[in-house]
């Protein structure tokens, strides 16, 4: 059921950021045209084209911000490009919003793509793992590494910050909802896979999500050539 659940919200998500991004996207897209061409055309005095001015800076900066939401909602790279890219530019945008700078570094994940559950999990792993940062750890440089094995996919986000006592964490999400932690360890369990977190106040924090891969069979079985049955003993 939660497997379902998690699907169902996935799609949920694309469906959102697509709507976003096509229909909302472009409506402010064109009023942010229109506006530029009747401040251009028309004659305006100094006050009215100060206020087309303001306007097309509102249109301009909704636009940034569907963007953003539609992004954070189900980035588009994620489907079309896979996990690597998606990461990467996500690392890259995160580091900008925070200051913070990150090492981002990947191995056997380029050449060929995850499955989409699998790319889909560990993209969100990654991105709580940096959201807890953004909001508690104070780090000064955080690390992201995503490695696939021939048997799994490992994902690692590692801060300088100021830590935490993780098993007092752990207790206080359990009790009084705070999902975060929580959140990241059911994902990989879905996956069966796990999320390991080491952590101690002043010593910084390092998530370890290992998912293993799927194996198709190696050999088929046989299929019987048309018309030819089965010998039986008479």
């Amino acid at each position: 059921v939660l497997r379902r659940l998690s699907a169902a919200e996935e799609t949920e998500r694309g469906r959102v950021s697509r709507e976003l991004h096509d229909r909302l996207g472009q409506d402010l897209t064109a009023l942010k045209l229109g506006l530029q061409v009747t401040c251009k055309q028309a004659p305006c005095s100094p006050p009215v084209r100060a206020s087309m001015n303001k306007l097309e800076e509102l249109a301009d900066s909704l636009l940034r911000d569907v963007q953003r939401l539609a992004w954070e909602l189900r980035p588009p790279a994620l489907d079309d490009f896979g996990l690597e890219m998606a990461l990467r530019r996500y690392a890259d945008e995160w580091a900008t919003l925070s200051g913070v700078p990150v090492d981002f570094h990947s191995q056997g994940v380029t050449s060929r793509r995850l499955a989409l559950d699998l790319e889909t999990t560990l993209y969100r792993i990654a991105r709580e793992a940096l959201t807890n940062v953004f909001r508690h750890a104070h780090a000064r440089r955080v690390s992201v590494l995503l490695e696939r094995r021939p048997d799994l996919v490992s994902l690692i986000v590692e801060d300088d910050g100021q830590g935490f006592d993780r098993a007092a964490m752990m207790k206080q999400s359990a009790t009084q909802g705070k999902l975060g932690l929580l959140g990241m360890q059911e994902r990989a369990t879905l996956a069966h896979g796990s999320v390991a977190i080491q952590s101690s106040p002043g010593a910084g924090t390092t998530v370890f999500a290992r998912l293993p891969l799927g194996f198709e069979p190696a050999t088929k079985k046989p299929v019987a050539a048309p018309g030819r049955a089965r010998g039986r003993k008479r």
